[in-house]
């Protein structure tokens, strides 16, 4: 993987080359590299933004030496190159056939055009590891690509990768569901035991497209399968999921979680044309626009972070506050008792209409117990 070597990320596997050490035993089936580079592995938030790049998907659109693709998948890496984000995450089907040769190949090709100074980073889709995937084609994968599911923090947010294809079908080999969703889950219970200011889980499949209660298709995780992650990725206060594979864009609401669907780089196959997403990542906020590969901005403007008190993430739980560690914040994110009344949570917000929700807050900066925030409507 061209990102083994700068940061620090966490898989389940044993299959990478470069040199790593075992972290705290929370985390034991993380396996991490050193850090060279700056934003990685930070605890401190700053404002950052980083570009999702989805299906370019090379012999789809046209044969052989598969010029449509080649300029589409060109010309977004143009843009990734002048617009400089610390990093690109693909979300997978980079070709129409992982064993052709020609195809896999001419994606190659285009991704080697990137700015060695950018982390590339990759999740598969089920044109790169089959439907159902079985584990030589995921081994496949590895030894291409590296890691089909990894962690990694950057500007003290926590980036997860999952392989979704096996989520779609795991007929093909059960056992790696079961060894994906081990180590998801030792990822998210240490997450809750640290400082991140946000999470964000990047895939090939989307959970939904536009209701979390949908009818199963193509294009999304089967039920039951797609209720239980994403009740897991509530609980441990997840911002937002970025998925491709609809070849077209879609944005909807599972309460606070956000499913953003990004159209191909590739052909297109809805409204939206080929394209890239930016995600722009504040202290207040997070926006994540779509632009068309003939739209993209010429730069990225993102102000400078003033960070006077510690962000919060919230994992929303809706159960009644213990007696004596509960405080009250107005709808800006003020409290409004307690000794340090005024003091701004930016990330709170009213999620709740009813008297029964509450925020499970854990501080950025310390690692004292967590609080719950009551918030008032």
């Amino acid at each position: 993987m061209r990102c083994s070597r700068f940061i620090t990320f966490f898989d389940g596997g044993k299959h990478m080359k470069t040199q790593r050490h075992l972290l705290a035993a929370a985390v034991l089936f993380f396996l991490s590299v050193n850090i060279t580079r700056a934003g990685f592995n930070d605890t401190v938030f700053g404002s950052f933004f980083f570009i999702q790049l989805s299906d370019p998907q090379f012999g789809q659109w046209s044969s052989k030496p598969y010029p449509n693709e080649t300029a589409n998948f060109n010309l977004a890496i143009d843009h990734v190159n002048r617009l400089k984000p610390p990093f690109v995450v693909l979300t997978g089907d980079y070709q129409q056939s992982s064993t052709d040769t020609a195809q896999v190949n001419a994606y190659k090709r285009g991704l080697a055009r990137l700015n060695p100074a950018i982390v590339a980073f990759s999740t598969p889709g089920n044109h790169d590891i089959g439907l159902p995937p079985t584990q030589a084609t995921i081994n496949a994968w590895k030894a291409d690509y590296g890691a089909d599911r990894l962690s990694f923090v950057y500007n003290n947010c926590l980036f997860i990768l999952l392989n979704s294809p096996i989520m779609k079908d795991s007929t093909g080999f059960p056992a790696g569901l079961g060894q994906q969703r081990v180590w998801l889950d030792s990822v998210l219970n240490a997450a809750d035991l640290s400082h991140y200011s946000r999470i964000f889980v990047l895939q090939h499949y989307a959970y939904f497209l536009l209701s979390p209660t949908e009818a199963n298709g193509y294009y999304n995780i089967d039920m039951p399968r797609r209720t239980a992650y994403l009740s897991l990725f509530k609980q441990h206060g997840v911002t937002a999921v970025f998925a491709g594979h609809l070849h077209d864009t879609s944005v909807a609401l599972d309460g606070a979680l956000s499913m953003v669907t990004t159209g191909a780089v590739g052909q297109p196959l809805g409204s939206a044309p080929s394209g890239l997403r930016i995600i722009k990542v504040y202290a207040d906020s997070v926006r994540w626009p779509y632009y068309g590969l003939n739209a993209v901005p010429q730069s990225i403007d993102m102000p400078p972070t003033a960070v006077t008190t510690p962000f919060l993430r919230p994992i929303i739980r809706e159960q009644a506050p213990p007696a004596g560690v509960f405080f009250i914040v107005n709808a800006a994110g003020r409290k409004i008792g307690g000794a340090l009344a005024g003091e701004r949570y930016p990330f709170v917000r009213r999620q709740f209409t009813g008297a029964a929700g509450f925020y499970l807050l854990i501080g950025m900066r310390t690692r004292t117990p967590a609080r719950i925030i009551h918030c008032d409507r």
